[in-house]
């Protein structure tokens, strides 16, 4: 008896044993560990599937007729199941991969024995290759998509601009002619997002100043912020260290930025107010002896709210309404910063202000030189 003690407590599996009822009659420090109990008294003589089995993962109560370690006693055969969840002390769970066992004496069944082992890493990095081939089967089909919309929609704004240009000479409502042109160069944008996230490569990679991509990307859209009534304030540190980019996708990805700062500022302030900024900081940060360049835009718009933050980065998924955006800004942005061995990080309080913040891997100096 002493030799089996010591084997349940040395192995790492999950072990309990129940009587006839499913009343526990023993458990060893593994299965107390994974199950977040202390000691051993706190489960003896305690029903195990109204402690650990009671519900679904949906919350939905697992009865003891479904039950299959039950059923190994009422049935008299062997049960396993790795679809199912255990719950813990505190009232978490986790995915487990269990065996149930009949104890059979003298022909008669006086219990059962359950070995298990937590498999939520598992299942979760099963979900995530799932998942990872949902994407990938996406970026193919948003490629072919794209593509067969690319030719037809450019045909549709050309033909939207003439027609507004000979409106213009005849004196007629030319209101028509340019809805067609802003929504056909909306499709087009959806269609140059989907082509970018569908790409597996990019362009060629070079040395670059975060702070003059910066300033290129400001270019393209700084008239249209003041005509907005924002402020910029921005404050770069002197003597940055270059960058490995690709320098079109890191404009890209601050214009992405830039876009939603204004987007959120203009719903927020609709006319001119003086806390209608976006502050714009450039300076270098220090991570595992390695230097890098950190780039943060805060703007004081509307926020996001807390439980669509984690989920911003997912492909079309917005904030913005019906009709505005395509959803797949902050997807391309972050996957641009993973593609530079960088960091995207974005902070938010509801009503009050947003900040994205990007790092990327500088270079050294003997490896500039």
């Amino acid at each position: 008896e002493e030799q089996i003690r010591l084997l349940l407590n040395s192995t790492a599996e999950g072990i309990y044993s129940t009587d006839q009822a499913g009343i526990c009659t023993l458990c060893n420090p593994a299965a107390l560990e994974m199950l977040g109990y202390q000691s051993e008294d706190e489960v003896i003589g305690k029903n195990m599937h109204e402690l650990i089995h009671y519900s679904h993962l949906d919350g939905s109560a697992l009865t003891q007729e479904e039950c299959q370690i039950k059923n190994a006693i009422s049935k008299m055969q062997a049960a396993y199941s790795a679809d199912e969840v255990f719950w813990k002390a505190d009232g978490s769970w986790f995915y487990v991969e269990y065996r149930a066992h009949p104890v059979v004496k003298e022909g008669e069944i006086v219990g059962s024995v359950v070995t298990f082992h937590d498999i939520t890493e598992q299942k979760l990095l099963h979900q995530q290759s799932i998942r990872t081939a949902q994407l990938a089967s996406l970026g193919e089909l948003a490629a072919g998509v794209a593509h067969e919309i690319n030719n037809p929609i450019n045909g549709v704004i050309n033909y939207a601009q003439i027609l507004l240009n000979r409106l213009q000479n005849s004196n007629i409502d030319t209101d028509l002619a340019d809805r067609i042109i802003k929504e056909g160069e909306r499709i087009a944008t959806i269609v140059r997002d989907l082509l970018f996230f569908a790409r597996e490569s990019g362009p060629e990679v070079r040395l670059a100043n975060v702070d003059d991509l910066l300033a290129e990307a400001l270019s393209l859209t700084e008239a249209q912020i003041r005509k907005e009534g924002i402020s910029l304030q921005i404050d770069a540190a002197g003597d940055l260290p270059q960058v490995y980019t690709r320098a079109q996708q890191i404009q890209q990805l601050f214009l992405n930025v830039l876009s939603n700062a204004r987007h959120a500022l203009n719903e927020k302030y609709p006319e001119r107010d003086d806390r209608k900024k976006i502050e714009i900081f450039i300076d270098v940060a220090e991570k595992r002896k390695k230097q890098f360049v950190r780039v943060s835009i805060k703007d004081y718009g509307c926020g996001i709210p807390g439980k669509m933050l984690e989920k911003v980065m997912t492909p079309f998924v917005t904030t913005k309404p019906a009709g505005v955006g395509t959803g797949l800004g902050l997807s391309i942005s972050h996957e641009i910063v993973n593609n530079h061995k960088g960091e995207f990080e974005i902070k938010s309080r509801e009503g009050k202000w947003t900040e994205v913040v990007v790092i990327l891997p500088a270079v050294e100096k003997d490896e500039d030189e």
